[in-house]
């Protein structure tokens, strides 16, 4: 089952938790029908491109889709495995400065009070999910809030964490100035980081 990749933008606390017993009803029913449809997977010559049933529904503004999926050839190994996904629309740079806005939102106002006071700011953003962003993407989000009149940093770092060493580092804010063509830097991270 797949749901939109921030379900939790429009429902809180109580009416959040409203919405799980219907969604839990919805997916019984949905599933039942689609076993119904195909209990066990066919042979090859009765059903050459398997079974791929897909059930759509909005619960509370929630846009919910599950998927079962069966063929012959594939593995029984996962058979009765229900799996959660988070899923992105087509134009993710909306949801994406959204996020850069709120991490921003959180660090800067006393960044900037230091700031004010003489101070050198440095704000490090990290990103490990490169199926939905990378630092070019998060620099034309600063570049858009630049735009809007959100101040930053003095200087700001972008850290791919994607693979576990080393991790890539990018400066879009140098001194204050934003550059979207950035050089790479190669980090190694420590051996255990504590948070």
């Amino acid at each position: 089952m797949s749901f939109p990749i921030d379900p939790t933008a429009e429902h809180k606390g109580a009416a959040l938790a409203a919405l799980r017993q219907p969604i839990i009803d919805w997916v019984h029913k949905a599933a039942e029908e689609m076993f119904h449809e195909c209990p066990k997977a066919e042979s090859r010559d009765r059903q050459p491109y398997g079974y791929n049933g897909t059930r759509e529904i909005e619960i509370g503004g929630l846009h919910l889709i599950l998927v079962r999926s069966m063929h012959s050839t594939r593995s029984t190994k996962y058979d009765g495995f229900f799996d959660i996904a988070r899923r992105a629309d087509d134009n993710l740079e909306p949801a994406r400065e959204a996020r850069i806005k709120t991490a921003l939102t959180k660090k800067l106002p006393k960044l900037l009070t230091c700031g004010g006071e003489g101070d050198v700011t440095v704000l490090v953003l990290e990103y490990s999910d490169i199926a939905l962003t990378h630092h070019v993407l998060i620099a034309e989000a600063l570049e858009n809030l630049i735009a809007q009149g959100v101040a930053m940093p003095d200087q700001v770092f972008i850290a791919d964490t994607t693979l576990p060493r080393p991790w890539d580092f990018y400066q879009p804010i140098t001194d204050g100035a934003l550059t979207i063509e950035m050089e790479h830097i190669e980090i190694e991270p420590p051996e255990e980081i504590g948070y």
